[in-house]
């Protein structure tokens, strides 16, 4: 199958697991989108504006998922080499599902922003505001693949990764993608989040100087459950970002460097976004205590 490759390229058994783990990871990450969105659906109690924002971030992340899993069966097939049909719309696809999945967090911690900070504006706590900053995230990330597709072969076909995907050796496009899909989101996210933070330490401490001993206990617990908050969509953002630091090791190793980069290291950087991508999906359902609620309610009637 591999005659006409390099003869350093990893072995079938390291493609075997690496894209069977993906397939695993991804099976779990859609278990949790999917639990959720039906939850939040089916319940009216749960329809909330954050829980669409929530479903939002499900969706993206069940679009990308079931990419994955479709990368990952093409991976396997022993034509790989010449059987990749459409491969330059399943890597504009990947880079879109992916984006969606890193601004959806974005807005969701605006949205936090807004209800933390600005909520004497009344109407950025609308249902209309809400549906347009979801609408706003999946333009925008409709539209950053845009710029990679008229840079030649940046999109297409990596063998060493057996994968439709922004290439590591177009640097500019992979530097544009990392920055327009991870560094702007979590620098926004991480802002966001910082400036929730300081505004809850300085009510917190305004109310400690004062004599309202009930709006003192209020306010320590309202701290309590906004840095709670902050801690969790922090280890999500985190968990997105951790295969973002392999792609950017490849990227610029290749620029830089006159040592070949190491074959396994181009699967490695996908394979690791998509852990991080369900373990992020994960966090994210444990975080909704009203859903987390209602499914465990669920599973003790049926036992």
């Amino acid at each position: 199958m591999s005659r006409n490759l390099e003869s350093n390229m990893p072995s079938d058994l390291f493609y075997i697991i690496n894209f069977s783990c993906a397939i695993i990871a991804s099976i779990i990450g859609l278990t949790f989108s999917f639990t959720l969105i039906i939850i939040i659906i089916t319940n009216q109690q749960c329809h909330s504006m954050s829980n669409l924002l929530a479903c939002n971030t499900s969706v993206a992340v069940i679009f990308y998922l079931i990419l994955t899993i479709s990368a990952s069966i093409y991976g396997f097939r022993q034509d790989w080499t010449w059987n990749s049909p459409l491969c330059t719309f399943r890597a504009y696809s990947f880079v879109v599902t992916l984006a969606a999945v890193c601004y959806s967090f974005s807005i969701q911690s605006l949205s936090r922003l807004f209800f933390v900070i600005h909520y004497k504006r009344r109407y950025l706590l609308t249902w209309r505001t809400h549906v347009i900053m979801i609408i706003f995230n999946w333009l925008i990330s409709s539209s950053i693949p845009m710029v990679p597709l008229f840079i030649d072969g940046s999109l297409g076909f990596e063998k060493e990764s057996r994968t439709c995907i922004v290439k590591t050796n177009a640097f500019l496009a992979a530097i544009y993608c990392m920055i327009m899909i991870i560094g702007i989101p979590l620098c926004v996210s991480i802002m966001v989040y910082c400036s929730i933070l300081y505004h809850v330490r300085q009510s917190t401490y305004r109310i400690l100087r004062s004599d309202q001993n009930i709006n003192k206990y209020l306010t320590i617990q309202n701290a309590k459950r906004e840095l709670k908050l902050v801690r969790h969509i922090l280890i999500q953002i985190v968990c997105a970002s951790c295969g973002g630091i392999i792609f950017l090791i490849n990227v610029f190793w290749q620029a830089l460097s006159e040592i070949p980069l190491p074959k396994p290291m181009y699967l490695l950087g996908i394979n690791l976004t998509t852990m991080g991508v369900s373990l992020m999906t994960i966090a994210h359902f444990m975080l909704n205590t009203q859903v987390k609620k209602i499914v465990c309610r669920y599973s003790c009637n049926c036992c």
